[in-house]
C-alpha cells in the first residue's frame, strides 16, 4: 500500500497506546490555564499524563487529542474497512455496466476511484 496515510501504522499505533477513556484537563497557574489530556483509570480518576499544551491553541489541541485516542481511531479505522469492502462488493457486482449512451457507469467509476484514493492505489 502506497498511500500517504499509512492506515496500517495507525491501527499499530492505537493498539499499542494507553486505551481511554482520554479527557482534557485545565489547571490554572499565576499567568495562564494549562491544559493537560489525562488517562482516567476504572474509577475514574487520573492516572495518566498523556501531554501538555500550552500554546494559543492549548484547550482546542487538548480537546482534540482527548477525543482522538486510541479507541476513537480504531473505530474509525473500522468505518473505513467496512466502507472500503462495500465499495468493492459494488465495484465486483456492477463491473460491466454501463449508462444509456454505452459510456461506463459513473458510479462505478466514482466508486473505483474511492477504492484508489482509500488504498493509495494499492489495489
Amino acid at each position: 500500500m502506497t498511500s500517504s496515510l499509512d492506515i496500517e501504522a495507525l491501527r499499530a499505533a492505537a493498539e499499542k497506546a494507553t486505551p481511554g477513556p482520554w479527557i482534557a484537563s485545565a489547571q490554572q497557574t499565576q499567568c495562564e490555564y494549562r491544559w493537560f489530556v489525562l488517562h482516567l483509570d476504572q474509577q475514574g480518576q487520573p492516572f495518566a499524563d498523556i501531554c501538555q499544551a500550552s500554546n494559543s491553541n492549548k484547550a482546542a489541541n487538548a480537546a482534540f487529542i482527548a477525543l482522538a485516542n486510541s479507541a476513537a481511531v480504531l473505530a474509525l479505522i473500522a468505518q473505513r474497512d467496512a466502507l472500503l469492502e462495500a465499495a468493492r462488493e459494488f465495484s465486483r457486482e456492477y463491473d460491466g455496466f454501463e449508462d444509456g449512451d454505452g459510456n461506463p457507469c459513473p458510479t462505478l467509476a466514482k466508486t473505483r476511484a474511492a477504492i484508489t484514493l482509500a488504498t493509495g492505489g494499492g489495489e
